[in-house]
């Protein structure tokens, strides 16, 4: 009960040197890709030239150093030449989500949004048959809204360093549910935050730099398309033409998992229907139940 108290009631951390690590890259990548989204617009990013880019990059950095490193002084060689490095990587990563975001209908609204008590949408609330509730509490990445006909189509956007891809059957057995529990959190307590809710889907988006396999004299096309392919979203969309082609404009799967093909999805095992998400959604109840 202490130890509960300590870690969810007083928030308590143990204090870690600061060093790079894959939790620390993490970290960091989430925070930079933030504040890109949240301080430019897509239209600002794609007007300024590589050069402002990486200036704008390494300004970021210097701030997160500053304020959570603990600045440069006593920071080794390694540690100075890992970091410098990130700025080519959050720089290709900016690049692909500004060319999504620019041609999407869906917009971020909110980043690191808390889901608590007290906080700007409520947990997910579940009753259990003995008397008593469980609350789910957590922290979505991004969330990003399309308006049309009067609602909010939402979908939820998790950013991953390392390689992890979304398979509906994992949910079957409790796995990598946290993502579509936290879009049924919002489609059920945002409300009053987004207006009527329709839930667009859940997006897994690489932040890490891809690895791929080309000729050496590859054209510089070749090479973004083989980028584009590692750094597609995976996860789950909402079966709606309307949302899918809003997602992406000429719905050829490019930056998401599913093309439409003579007006339907192409990819059925990404897509899930209005009443199926309420199904998933009652069944990773009844799991947590």
């Amino acid at each position: 009960r202490f130890q509960y108290f300590c870690r969810y009631g007083l928030r308590a951390k143990e204090r870690r040197p600061a060093t790079f690590d894959a939790l620390e890259y993490g970290s960091l990548m989430h925070y930079l890709l933030e504040q890109a989204l949240k301080n430019h617009t897509p239209e600002q990013w794609q007007s300024l030239d590589s050069t402002q880019v990486k200036q704008e990059i390494e300004a970021y950095l210097e701030e997160y150093v500053q304020t959570y490193l603990g600045g440069w002084e006593d920071k080794t060689p390694r540690f100075r030449f890992l970091f410098t490095r990130l700025a080519s990587t959050a720089e290709l990563l900016l690049t692909h989500i500004v060319r999504e975001l620019g041609q999407s209908e869906f917009q971020p609204e909110d980043y690191e949004l808390h889901i608590q008590e007290g906080r700007e949408v409520q947990p997910l609330t579940i009753a259990l048959p003995g008397g008593g509730t469980v609350k789910i509490e957590g922290k979505v990445d991004r969330v990003d809204v399309m308006h049309r006909h009067g609602n909010s189509y939402v979908r939820v956007i998790d950013y991953k360093t390392g390689s992890k891809e979304f398979k509906l059957s994992d949910v079957l057995y409790g796995l990598n549910m946290q993502m579509l529990l936290y879009l049924a959190a919002i489609w059920k307590n945002g409300g009053e935050r987004y207006g009527k809710i329709v839930p667009a889907g859940g997006l897994y988006m690489p932040a890490s730099r891809p690895t791929i396999n080309s000729e050496r004299d590859a054209v510089e096309e070749q090479v973004r398309k083989e980028q584009d392919k590692k750094l597609r979203m995976n996860g789950l969309v909402l079966d709606d033409p309307e949302v899918i082609s809003g997602m992406e404009h000429k719905a050829q799967g490019i930056f998401i998992p599913v093309a439409l093909k003579d007006g339907r999805p192409a990819k059925l095992d990404a897509v899930a229907s209005f009443a199926q998400m309420g199904h998933i959604v009652k069944y990773m109840e009844s799991l947590v139940v």
